[in-house]
């Protein structure tokens, strides 16, 4: 679920897709109100406290996302041009394998 969230969270940021923003919106309160849901499952209060923050962050993300998805249907409906194909520059698909060896290499050591 957060590999589809962060790249809804590209496309709607980098790329103006404005259904991308919408689901990143939709996607990010999910996570929050899971976050949430899981409050009431912690004893220790630096668990807690944690929780509460991811929570807050996810859906104050979440928030944000919406009001871009909003800013970028306002633009199309005022006839802004929207970008054509999607096409990945040499830059991203290369930090897209450096992220990926970053996560791969914590999670295996």
């Amino acid at each position: 679920m957060y590999l589809v969230l962060a790249f809804q969270q590209y496309l709607g940021t980098f790329r103006a897709r404005a259904s991308s923003a919408r689901w990143a919106a939709i996607l990010s309160a999910m996570v929050g109100v899971l976050l949430l849901a899981g409050i009431f499952a912690v004893r220790d209060v630096a668990q807690f406290l944690f929780f509460l923050a991811m929570m807050n962050t996810f859906l104050c993300a979440s928030r944000c996302n919406q009001l871009w998805y909003v800013s970028l249907d306002r633009y199309r409906a005022a006839g802004g041009v929207w970008p054509g194909r999607l096409r990945f520059r040499i830059s991203e698909i290369v930090m897209l394998i450096a992220l990926t060896v970053v996560v791969l290499g914590i999670v295996s050591y």
